[in-house]
């Protein structure tokens, strides 16, 4: 059969509420007695007060549609109660003086004693808004100094895992919320290594000695980038110390570096860059030695440089093995360029020949040929450069008409 009256008994301001549905229905028959005598279409809210015990409200839902006569015979439905609130979880601290107080938070350590206890919003404490790990007063992470711990270290090897004071603190220099203890500061904002230079050392020099990279920090101001990868592509980072012996390291110590750095660069699943070209290395040589080596020779310098780091480095043999069929093809245009280039040179000394210049056509060298640039690149002792020029470039200009080609002048 359908009720007729949908009501919702309001508990709330009765702290000796039932516990058991026996009591509730006990409580519902004095109820029921009353409600029957009332017109509920008017006070659909009916309050009764019970000295000594609180007090106890029924609200109908469905006023509008209660039966306008009400008796023994008419139904009702109690659709939801409305308790006082219980707390279920207890600030630890408050109990331990004698109070209650709703507790949000949980500290590890209580925990670890007593699942139960809890810490309230008030006896919380949190380090540097990390709300991650709190703690209760008694509980607060101390320094590895002793003293009361103010944050979590944000560094790598802290990872938010160790507490310090702010003794020990150091701040993100753009960060003011993030702070790092001493030794994560300095190996995640190191210290220039040049001489009374206060910036952040970002950058870590590259230079190979026995199998392992000088790594001394520099910032960019100090760093040198050798772009031995070309103009788009960071080249190996190298401290001034370094930077300033470049041009003192022979053809192998070169060869060796531009290797193994290269080398060193694959870290983990990251694959090494690629080398330069042979043809790149011998612009490499022309700028650090001011001397000019055959390409031929600068892949045997390659492959020394390789054997002279150990038979067990994997990484170079993999770099040298993924190189391997290119360089044999750079040799091999480079011996067809430099033949079609000796044709021309060889041309080149008959002219001067020609022009009464024999002596001139005995000392000069050449350097390269370069076929799409229509180009020969040759070597003139500096005591015979205007000679070779001429007056106001008439010599050279005569030379490259007759020889269909424009001559360039190697800078050693």
């Amino acid at each position: 059969m359908k009720p007729s009256v949908l009501v919702l008994l309001d508990m709330r301001e009765y702290p000796d509420a039932p516990t058991t549905p026996a009591g509730y229905r006990e409580l519902w028959r004095e109820l029921e007695a009353d409600l029957v005598r009332r017109d509920l279409r008017t006070t659909p809210t009916v309050r009764w007060d019970q000295p000594g015990h609180g007090a106890v409200s029924v609200q109908v839902l469905n006023p509008h549609s209660c039966p306008a006569v009400l008796d023994e015979r008419t139904t009702f439905a109690v659709c939801g109660i409305l308790e006082p609130p219980r707390l279920k979880y207890r600030c630890g601290t408050c109990a331990d003086a004698g109070q209650a107080r709703y507790a949000p938070f949980i500290c590890a350590d209580c925990r670890a004693v007593d699942p139960a206890r809890r810490v309230c919003d008030e006896h919380v404490v949190v380090l540097d808004l990390n709300f991650a790990r709190v703690s209760c007063p008694a509980h607060v992470p101390a320094c590895a100094c002793g003293q009361r711990a103010t944050f979590w270290c944000s560094g790598a090897e802290c990872q938010r895992r160790r507490p310090w004071c702010d003794t020990h603190r150091r701040r993100h220099p753009g960060d003011p919320l993030t702070s790092y203890c001493e030794g994560c500061y300095q190996q995640r904002f190191p210290a220039c290594s040049a001489p009374r230079c206060a910036s952040t050392g970002s950058l870590s020099c590259e230079h190979q000695a026995d199998g392992r990279a000088c790594r001394a920090r520099v910032c960019p101001r100090h760093g040198y980038r050798w772009q031995v990868y070309g103009p788009h592509r960071r080249g190996l980072v190298l401290c001034p110390s370094h930077h300033a012996v470049l041009p003192r390291l022979s053809r192998h110590e070169i060869a060796y570096q531009i290797l193994a750095g290269t080398a060193a660069r694959g870290r983990g699943r990251n694959r090494a860059p690629r080398l330069p070209g042979l043809r790149t290395i011998r612009h490499i040589f022309i700028n650090v030695r001011r001397e000019l080596v055959e390409v031929a020779e600068i892949q045997d310098l390659m492959r020394a440089a390789a054997g002279r780091a150990g038979p067990r480095n994997r990484a170079l043999d993999e770099l040298i093995a993924e190189h391997r069929a290119a360089w044999a093809r750079e040799v091999k245009e480079d011996a067809d360029r430099m033949e079609e280039g000796q044709r021309h040179f060889g041309v080149l000394q008959s002219l001067l020949v020609g022009l009464g210049q024999a002596d001139l056509a005995e000392r000069i060298r050449l350097s390269e040929f370069k076929p799409h640039a229509n180009q020969l690149w040759v070597r003139v002792p500096d005591e015979i450069k205007a000679r070779f020029i001429g007056r106001q470039g008439t010599t050279i200009k005569e030379l490259e008409r007759r020889l269909g080609l424009k001559i360039k002048l190697e800078k050693l």
